[in-house]
């Protein structure tokens, strides 16, 4: 063990004392269970429900139905959530054009419910005070960043409200040419 540490740099020894490294310790062997309280965390916060992890992700995000949309959110941990509208992609965060409170459904799925598709096209989710984007965006403001400087009040990029199936291209000629992709794939 001298020679070990003997040829160890200064930092890594330190650490190694540090974390009660370096051998003989009264000559015992830390149990199982010792082991397992170094991993526990008494501030923890309590486990989830296992219904929390089953939410599917294509019911997440802006989904358009005809002149409708509905907002839906996962953050099974948060207090309040809210639904935060833009006119434009640089108007700043703490000036949505409108709010709406969404309520918590089961599984920590946060919702609009269906609501008329807005005349604002750019969204963000409040989390309490702090401004989140939505993780399942179909699409996203531009957010841009020049020499440094971020637009004024606007920390995070926007989701935009699109109708993807509208705005897709026109693929029919890849049809055409070759057939439908990944055709052995259907059943």
């Amino acid at each position: 063990m001298t020679r070990l540490l003997a040829a160890l740099p200064i930092s890594a020894l330190v650490l190694l004392l540090a974390c009660g490294g370096g051998g003989g310790g009264g000559g015992s062997t830390p149990s199982t269970t010792d082991a397992m309280a170094l991993d526990k965390d008494t501030n923890a916060t309590p486990p989830a429900d296992p219904g929390y992890f089953k939410v599917p992700s294509n019911t997440l995000g802006a989904i358009l139905s005809g002149g409708n949309v509905t907002f839906t959110y996962w953050n099974p941990n948060a207090g309040t959530v809210s639904l935060c509208l833009y006119a434009n992609w640089n108007d700043a965060l703490s000036s949505p054009a409108a709010t709406v409170a969404m309520t918590r459904g089961s599984g920590g799925v946060w919702s609009t419910g269906s609501i008329p598709l807005p005349a604002q096209t750019f969204y963000v989710y409040k989390v309490g005070s702090e401004y989140v984007l939505d993780p399942y965006a179909k699409s996203m403001a531009q957010w841009v960043r020049a020499n440094g400087a971020i637009i004024t009040g606007d920390s995070i990029g926007k989701g935009a409200i699109l109708d993807s199936a509208a705005i897709a291209p026109d693929s029919a000629w890849a049809y055409a040419a070759r057939g439908a992709p990944l055709r052995w794939l259907q059943a």
